[in-house]
């Protein structure tokens, strides 16, 4: 549980969006209920206003990868 929440409070420090944060929560969640904490250390990092990291690229290239048509490739389920 704890290992999760300081995913969460880790993903808040590299820009995470918070959709791919809940989306991959609920997703190890089918495996380990723990997994959900992350939302919990991301919320609780957003709420203290944590601080996040200072490059903007980073954060932008972390959130180019996490955008659904990178992440599901189009056609794969139709």
């Amino acid at each position: 549980m704890r290992a999760a929440s300081a995913l969460g409070r880790q993903s808040w420090y590299m820009g995470y969006r918070p959709s791919y944060l809940f989306l991959r929560a609920l997703y190890g969640a089918r495996e380990n209920v723990a997994s959900l904490a992350m939302v919990w250390g991301y919320a609780l990092a957003a709420i203290t206003r944590a601080p996040r990291c200072c490059h903007a690229e980073v954060i932008e290239r972390i959130r180019e990868g996490q955008r659904l048509r990178v992440v599901i490739p189009r056609g794969r389920w139709a």
